[in-house]
């Protein structure tokens, strides 16, 4: 699966891998930027520097956001599944995935929404 992001004027996607499709987890991420200015040249990324990527679960598209001004870790991918009510977090330094769930309460089978504001 792949989705897109911009970040700062640079087009990135992200590639994620999983063993069998409905996998909660994806086994491995990869990050590619692209210079459509060079001759379509891709660069695997091995970091995101000071940004975090944000993913929704029913798009094909992300977000990019400074990561320390908004209060989150650094060099991150943050996405969420159809059908599951877990925010998983991708370390892609450490190549390690986290998943918080966010309260016992919740059926497992609700998708989370994410939403933005522009203040």
């Amino acid at each position: 699966m792949f989705r897109a992001v911009e970040s700062d004027g640079e087009l990135f996607l992200v590639a994620m891998y999983y063993v069998k499709p409905r996998d909660r987890v994806a086994s491995k991420i990869s990050v590619l930027k692209l210079d459509l200015l060079k001759r379509a040249k891709v660069e695997v990324m091995s970091t995101l520097g000071e940004r975090s990527f944000f993913l929704a679960a029913s798009s094909k598209f992300g977000a990019s956001v400074r990561a320390k001004q908004v209060g989150l870790k650094e060099n991150c991918i943050y996405y969420l599944k159809p059908d599951d009510k877990g925010l998983y977090v991708y370390d892609l330094g450490r190549g390690t995935t986290t998943m918080y769930n966010p309260g016992l309460d919740l059926e497992d089978d609700v998708t989370p929404e994410l939403l933005v504001t522009p203040w």
